[in-house]
């Protein structure tokens, strides 16, 4: 995969002022209003990281055809932030449903500082769309925004190919459910039995004194394809490789051994249509 740093270097340190700003906002007015503001418009910053990483393009709109395209080809971006709002512990036994912007400290509701952290965000693959349009699309890339510590946080880009024979599968299975979202969650079983290859990691340093420049770590393009850990697989998974939980395996002996899990994935979305080199339809599925 190409890559510009001179290009992509400006185009993050664009996000990464306004995502400062964000969060700026969301500290003032976050709590008063129950409202999030942190992270707007992740989706076009992951088709921008991509586009400028592989050379492709947008189709030119806001969420209909193909995310990015060379008119013969095309390949679908899924950007995930996992600063999400938090949860209360208190609120939670009255209300699961109430949450609190993600740079709270106290509940928004009730005042607990007793906040839990979600991040279990995941990418959602239409597999209707991808059934419908699996001849031109080359592969899904995904993007992750997480917290590290402070102000400091992570963005680490994968890539799996369309044409993966383990991805293939889990994608078909899911399009014969009354549900067609495949929820594919970071760094999970499926995420890595899919042949996820990292090619793209930094951290932003985004100030929360408004007065200070936010900064850009080195981009760490070294591609890697992470093992799957013991404690990620069931009993007779283990079994079947001979390992134990506090050891791990290579994707690519793990695809040799294992197959599938049976389960239902996600929840219901709309149907996604898109058409490269031609009109172009929407939905709802981004």
């Amino acid at each position: 995969m190409s890559l510009s740093t001179e290009k992509l270097t400006p185009f993050v340190e664009y996000y990464a002022r306004m995502w400062q700003n964000s969060l700026h906002m969301e500290r003032t007015f976050g709590k008063d209003l129950r409202m999030p503001f942190s992270f707007p418009d992740i989706d076009r910053f992951g088709e921008g990281l991509f586009g400028l990483m592989s050379g492709m393009k947008g189709s030119g709109t806001k969420g209909s055809g193909a995310d990015l395209t060379d008119g013969r080809i095309q390949d679908e971006v899924k950007t995930v932030n996992l600063c999400q709002p938090s949860r209360c512990k208190a609120c939670s036994k009255e209300n699961n449903q109430k949450r609190s912007p993600w740079s709270d400290t106290v509940c928004a509701h009730c005042g607990s500082s007793d906040l839990e952290k979600i991040d279990d965000s995941r990418f959602g693959i239409s597999a209707s769309a991808h059934m419908k349009d699996e001849g031109t699309i080359r592969r899904y890339c995904l993007v992750a925004i997480e917290h590290e510590e402070g102000d400091l946080f992570k963005i680490t880009c994968w890539t799996i190919m369309s044409e993966d024979k383990y991805f293939s599968e889990y994608v078909e299975k899911q399009a014969k459910q009354t549900s067609k979202t495949c929820n594919l969650l970071p760094r999970s079983f499926d995420f890595k039995m899919s042949g996820a290859k990292q090619v793209l990691k930094f951290n932003m340093t985004l100030p929360s004194k408004i007065n200070t420049e936010p900064t850009i770590g080195a981009f760490n393009t070294t591609e890697v394809v992470e093992d799957i850990f013991g404690c990620q697989l069931k009993s007779k998974e283990l079994k079947k490789l001979g390992i134990k939980k506090n050891e791990s395996v290579t994707v690519e002996r793990a695809k040799i051994e294992l197959t599938a899990r049976k389960k239902s994935h996600g929840k219901a979305r709309g149907a996604t249509s898109r058409h490269v080199g031609g009109e172009d339809q929407d939905s709802s599925d981004s």
